[in-house]
């Protein structure tokens, strides 16, 4: 009764009503699909995407009509439509013309979308869903109008649907400003005010505009004529834009009057619950989260109290997370969703054998529901379980023709994960011939699995066969571009692809990056304004890119820009470190204007310490900088005394780094008294040259800063008066490159030689921030023979970069033993000598660094080379498992490390440790031939035969394809796939 009741209401325009009755049938019957469906469907139109979403995760990929609001969902969410949508469209019965049209669209065959929709339309009128697939199928293909059309057909047909309104804004967001988007909507026939504000603040908040949006919530909210659902609702957008403004206060007064009214009270704690947690008041989040769980269990609401289990485990409540997922079992005794929920929860919380099990029994509830096939496979996959992850995929498969095709599918991204591109490109190229539907994804990924083969021409071919229309369009050209041997080349396929109407800010970071390589930062300046122009309104562009940006414009002396860039994404994101870049640019060029930005020294924490240090010895405001420096002097206190420290050093517990640094790189340890580098660097910004000269006496050398360099600046600083601010523009630089931001540290440094070329840490600095032939030439200028060792390391560096192996490793030996307490120049040595195929000579280089600062890359690259020295040495071994024990332990998410421990189990006969490490080691490393001629004889030590053989072929043919596309390979990796091919040779005979 309570459904009948619903649908009568949905079908009338009372959306809320119809809501509540949905959810009274749910309570009564929970695991009743055609309730859900409605209900998804209803908070879909009322403009609520995230519930929505959240409802459909109970739907097969089969259900068509879920597929369809899942893309729709996507779509209005400014997701791109990929793997998991080409997947879902396959897996549709393809008998309706939805079927059909919706497998196109995810195909990028537009026209084809096009025409089965418009036949659909003309002959049955077409209901809201259809028309809203041909307008976005009119969209992809430019046709703008048309697609405005479709859409402003579906608001005539129900003008208090909000999703058609979320649907016309987001298309006219391509091309259109928000005053003129509310203009265009304003114009379609029975268009409602209510609905078009609330679509345009919609818009507000996915752009990131929530002081707009907010404002446009509170006049809603305020209209007393407008429905008391719109208000309420227009209440809890209003307080997320308020938190989102770092106004947590007027958000939480919002929730709690939102959590008064019964009907919205389960939304409003939600919210509240998430809003304390994120101001680090757990007791109150909990106590909201609990409130919310009281009410699920009242209302016997599954929806909720899933809801609740999640919140409590974002809480790390994982017994009361844990209990919930009980209470919905028993409203849902025969249904799969209470144990993906708890499996879900388990998995985030590391207890995978737990999740294994309610998978197992997920799966015997539902077998046809897809995903949870999938899902268990994963989790043997994290597991380290590779057998048993294909065999879960083996038993979806034999269910039927459908479930093959989705079992292959995925069996394919494993292999492709685990680096066994030939048995990836099998199961892909079966997939292919039985399965259209998934044409475009599959063809990118057989172009991915050949080109990481060194199969170019074939790569070239699958990436060419990409409609232009179809979401992998753009990877596809960005493959190509990638394996481009030529500069230009590669710039032109990106600049094209950047025309494409779907290119996005990925793309847009990979142009500029090869735009900058070249030196072509004008270009780079032009292609992010034309981005901007065009999609900026309506795409959030990633800090990476802004951090590009701001490094293309200042190198065009585009100054300003470049400020307000970053000035622009500390207000927009509230990360302190675009503020630190902002201050960092005034100091550089106009360093009175920082004034204002200044952060007093009573309430500065680490980089805002350091600024002001600079600040006070820029503008010769000595008493400030003393100020500062005692502030400096007490965080260094309070860090404590390490040699060995880490990234964060004096920069502090906030990290510096903006972008996305190198897989290990936030969790790897630096020595080489980076706290003594800041301490030096302060104490001359600050005029005690007592305490600089101080640090000097334990001073070791820092990454290209020879000893050398610091002991000129420490002694000039008593006869020069400019050194402290010589030394807080070094200072400057230092913090830029650990903001990823080199290319300011370069100019920087640029400009402070030719001011003073013999400053020599200015030298090594620029030479740290730029390694190029242009940089040396530079440096050797300026030094002009004054540095012995600065001159030694920078015509190594020339040798290195012409690939003179030998040459270097002789200098940076040279360097070395010209400051041999200088770690940092003792580990260039070795890693030279490595290069150079100098194995025991780097060894002892490496263990004299680890000796002195127990550096994680000097354990780990000792460690392997003790393998390769002494093989069947069992005492040399062990030490060598010491070494590769204390560099795990120092950086364990570096893959490689684990290589290195896996395959000194396996040679001291530990098959277990072996198999394990080496199976870590391949999922950060699985194009690496080593790693797989490893695997493959601790698999075959371990009695696994055919993994064994598939990673000896994986070996061979990825060495093989370095060969092909590298004009360097490294020696490992080709040694290793000669062996491998001798082993596969051999077994064939």
């Amino acid at each position: 009764l309570a459904f009948e009741l619903g649908r009568l209401y949905h079908a009338t325009g009372r959306r809320m009503a119809a809501i509540e009755q949905y959810r009274a049938a749910a309570a009564v019957d929970p695991a009743n699909l055609d309730v859900r469906l409605a209900l998804a469907k209803a908070h879909f139109e009322n403009g609520d995407l995230e519930h929505s979403k959240s409802l459909l995760d109970s739907f097969d990929d089969t259900n068509t009509e879920a597929n369809v609001l899942r893309l729709q969902i996507r779509i209005l969410q400014g997701q791109p439509v990929g793997a998991e949508q080409a997947a879902q469209a396959a897996a549709a019965a393809s008998s309706s013309a939805m079927d059909v049209a919706l497998a196109f669209f995810v195909n990028g065959e537009i026209d084809k979308c096009i025409e089965v929709c418009r036949k659909e339309v003309d002959q049955t009128g077409g209901n809201s869903q259809l028309r809203a697939l041909l307008g976005q199928a009119y969209s992809a293909s430019g046709q703008l109008d048309l697609c405005v059309e479709q859409l402003i057909a579906i608001i005539q047909s129900d003008p208090e649907k909000l999703s058609g309104y979320l649907t016309l804004a987001g298309v006219l967001s391509t091309n259109s400003t928000i005053d003129q988007i509310r203009q265009k909507m304003e114009q379609a026939p029975a268009a409602d005010p209510r609905m078009i504000d609330l679509a345009i603040a919609w818009l507000l908040m996915r752009n990131g505009e929530f002081q707009q949006a907010a404002e446009i919530y509170r006049r809603v909210d305020a209209k007393m004529a407008n429905s008391p659902d719109d208000r309420n609702r227009a209440r809890l957008l209003l307080a997320y834009c308020l938190a989102r403004e770092g106004k947590q206060n007027l958000a939480m007064a919002e929730l709690d009057l939102l959590a008064a009214n019964q009907q919205w009270a389960p939304r409003a704690l939600e919210a509240k619950a998430q809003l304390l947690a994120s101001m680090d008041m757990l007791p109150e989040a909990v106590a909201a989260a609990q409130k919310l769980h009281e009410l699920a269990k009242a209302r016997s609401s599954a929806e909720y109290l899933e809801r609740a289990a999640f919140l409590y485990f974002r809480l790390n409540h994982m017994n009361m997370a844990l209990q919930a997922c009980e209470e919905l079992l028993q409203i849902m005794p025969n249904d799969d969703r209470p144990y993906i929920v708890q499996a879900d929860i388990l998995t985030a919380a590391g207890r995978r054998d737990e999740a294994i099990t309610l998978y197992q029994t997920a799966i015997a509830i539902r077998p046809m529901r897809f995903s949870n096939h999938l899902s268990l496979a994963r989790l043997y996959e994290a597991q380290l379980l590779p057998k048993d992850a294909l065999s879960a995929l083996d038993k979806l498969k034999e269910m039927s023709p459908l479930a093959r095709g989705v079992a292959l599918f995925e069996r394919a991204a494993m292999f492709a994960r685990w680096g066994l591109y030939e048995k990836a490109i099998e199961d892909l190229e079966e997939v292919s011939e039985t399965d259209r539907s998934r044409g475009a994804e599959v063809t990118l990924r057989l172009a991915q699995c050949h080109a990481l083969l060194g199969q170019l021409e074939q790569a070239f071919e699958q990436a060419d066969c990409i409609s232009p229309h179809a979401p992998q369009y753009i990877a596809a050209q960005q493959l190509k571009a990638s394996f481009q041997q030529v500069q230009n080349d590669r710039i032109a396929i990106l600049q094209a692809a950047m025309n494409h109407p779907s290119a996005g800010p990925e793309a847009l970071g990979q142009t500029m990056a090869a735009l900058i390589r070249q030196g072509r930062h004008a270009d780079a300046v032009r292609q992010f304004v034309d981005f901007e122009k065009r999609h900026g309104h309506i795409m959030q562009i990633p800090g990476a890119v802004t951090l590009q940006a701001i490094e293309a414009r200042s190198a065009c002396g585009e100054i300003p820009a470049a400020v307000d860039l970053a000035k622009a994404a500390h207000q927009k994101t509230n990360v302190w470190q675009w503020r630190a870049l902002q201050v960092l640019m005034h100091l550089a060029h106009d360093s009175g204007s920082a004034g204002t930005l200044m952060v007093e020294p009573g309430r500065s924490n680490t980089a805002d310490t350091l600024l002001g240090l600079c600040y006070g010895a820029l503008t010769d405001q000595h008493q400030l900088s003393a100020d500062y420096y005692q502030k400096f002097k007490r965080i260094e206190q309070a860090l404590g005394q390490t040699t060995d420290a880490s990234p964060e050093g004096l920069i502090g517990i906030e990290r510096l780094q903006i972008g996305n640094p190198p897989a290990g790189a936030t969790i790897i340890k630096r020595p080489f008294e980076w706290q003594s580098t800041y301490k030096i660097l302060s104490a001359l910004c600050a005029g005690d040259h007592d305490s600089a000269a101080n640090e000097l006496k334990t001073f070791k050398g820092a990454v290209g800063v020879p000893i050398e360099a610091a002991v000129d600046l420490v002694n000039a600083a008593g006869r020069n008066a400019q050194v402290a601010k010589e030394a807080a523009r070094i200072l400057m630089a230092t913090m830029a490159i650990e903001l990823e931001a080199p290319v300011l540290a370069r100019l920087w440094m640029s400009e402070l030689l030719e001011r003073n070329p013999a400053n020599l840490w200015a030298a090594a600095t620029l030479i740290r921030a730029e390694e190029s032939e242009h940089t040396c030439n530079l440096v050797l200028k300026a030094v002009d023979g004054r540095s012995v060792v600065l001159t030694t390391l920078v015509r190594a560096s020339l040798h290195k970069l012409a690939g003179r192996a030998n040459e270097a490793a002789d200098l940076y030996r040279d360097a070395a033993q010209a400051e041999p307490s200088n770690a940092a120049l003792v580990l260039s040595h070795a890693l030279s000598a490595e290069t150079a195929d100098r194995p025991q000579e780097a060894l002892e280089a490496y263990l004299q660094v680890h000796q002195t600062v127990s550096h994680p890359v000097a354990a780990n690259n000792a460690a392997y080379l003790i393998t390769l020295l002494y093989p069947r040495d069992e005492v040399q071994l062990n030490q060598a498992r010491i070494l590769a024990d204390a560099a795990i332990s120092a950086a364990p998410g570096i893959s490689l490390f684990h290589d290195t421990r896996g395959w000194i189990a396996y040679l001291l006969n530990d098959n277990e440790t072996a198999r394990r490490e080496l199976r870590i080691a391949l999922r950060g490393a699985p194009h690496s031939p080593e790693v797989h001629y490893h695997i493959a004889l601790a698999e075959l030590a371990g009695g696994d035969r055919q993994l064994s053989q598939w990673h000896l072929a994986a070996a061979a043919a990825l060495g093989e394809g370095l060969a092909k596309t590298q004009p360097t390979p490294s020696a490992g990796a080709l040694l290793a796939a000669q062996k491998a091919r001798q082993a596969l040779d051999g077994q064939s005979q």
